[in-house]
């Protein structure tokens, strides 16, 4: 405005000058300012900028806009000269403030920010990228695209995000693009994946959703009838009831999955004492010789998925006092652990079998597991 001004190697500031400047009093108003001053062309390729992120690159802003060499440099230029841009490092780009990019989006058309947001997603779908962020940002866009123009990749760009999210153990946001892979699914008649029931269980478990968690384990299992898988959903079906603190529930799961691999818990009393002892003397002739070890394949998932259900089996029992129960189902658990040798599912029978001897007194042979 010309108030202030260099005077021979210092400033003077014109104070009565002051009084008539209009000056904006908010900072919504400055931003507004500085968005009013980019026009035509110059608007438009921003915009394309805003629809990108807060941040963006200039080659892809450059496949996105369409726009001609000469348009696209004097734009970036122009952002750069009334300060709505800044560049961070090369062709990478960044918005001076959020403000700045929503008061751009204000005024956008929404059929034209859903068909930019569709062409920036085609556009760095197919860039080859495997990294997070990009992968994070296919995805968001895609869904905020046409999603009905080609649901199958809206899908796909959604579980891989979800793979990648859940590779981090950001569970939350792995849960996002799942379920609007799953919506995505329903509405375009695509078909999922084998095992996507599964995986969506074990992360609505994992944020607390559990009623979502159980929802989607039941509907895994009407997907399948292989015995081993039907016997891992059920495992995960039990932990998850436990988790909720529904033991009847819980329990029902660990029976139907040792029915799955083909080993019943027994209903006869009689049976189910002498199975027991069977069991825990092959476990401790194992655990003693070493005989057996080291189950591969499919073997080693059975063995694996037994020692899991009877170690929720008897979490139920502790909870609902039935502790012949949880004796039972520890025991009945050794052999099955042996034959896994070294491993996280061992390491749990062994410490059960520590506590189990010390609360009946058997200080000597509690403290022999929980030296093992």
């Amino acid at each position: 405005a010309g108030l202030l001004r260099p005077t021979w190697g210092t400033w003077v500031l014109d104070e009565q000058g002051l009084d008539g400047l209009d000056l904006p009093t908010e900072l919504h108003d400055l931003v507004v300012r500085r968005v009013e001053r980019l026009q035509g062309v110059t608007r438009e390729i921003r915009t394309a900028a805003a629809v990108i992120g807060s941040r963006f690159d200039a080659p892809l802003l450059h496949r996105v806009s369409d726009a001609e060499p000469h348009d696209w440099h004097v734009a970036l230029g122009e952002g750069l000269r009334v300060r709505v841009i800044e560049r961070e490092r090369g062709e990478r780009y960044r918005f001076v403030h959020n403000d700045i990019r929503e008061a751009l989006l204000d005024d956008v058309d929404p059929d034209l920010e859903c068909s930019l947001h569709q062409r920036i997603a085609e556009v760095l779908d197919g860039a080859g990228r495997e990294d997070a962020d990009h992968l994070y940002a296919v995805a968001r866009h895609y869904n905020l695209g046409d999603v009905d123009q080609n649901p199958a990749r809206v899908v796909a760009a959604n579980l891989a995000a979800a793979h990648c999210a859940r590779s981090e153990y950001a569970h939350e946001e792995a849960h996002g693009f799942l379920a609007l892979a799953l919506t995505c699914a329903e509405r375009g008649d695509v078909a999922l994946p084998a095992g996507f029931r599964e995986t969506m269980a074990e992360v609505a478990a994992r944020t607390g959703r559990l009623a979502d968690a159980i929802q989607h384990f039941e509907r895994a299992l009407d997907d399948t009838t292989v015995p081993l898988q039907r016997a891992r959903l059920q495992s995960k079906l039990a932990h998850t009831h436990v988790a909720n603190f529904h033991m009847g529930d819980a329990w029902r799961a660990v029976r139907a999955g040792l029915e799955e691999l083909g080993t019943p818990y027994p209903t006869f009393v009689p049976w189910q004492w002498f199975t027991t002892g069977v069991m825990w003397c092959r476990g401790l002739i194992g655990d003693l010789i070493g005989a057996g070890r080291h189950a591969e394949g499919d073997a080693r998932e059975h063995h694996a998925l037994y020692v899991q259900l009877c170690e929720y089996g008897a979490i139920q029992g502790y909870f609902d006092s039935r502790l012949v129960l949880m004796a039972q189902l520890v025991a009945r658990a050794y052999w099955h652990a042996t034959r896994l040798g070294p491993s996280p599912e061992l390491v749990t029978v062994y410490s059960q079998l520590a506590v189990g001897f010390g609360a009946a007194g058997w200080r000597s042979v509690a403290g022999w597991y929980s030296d093992r």
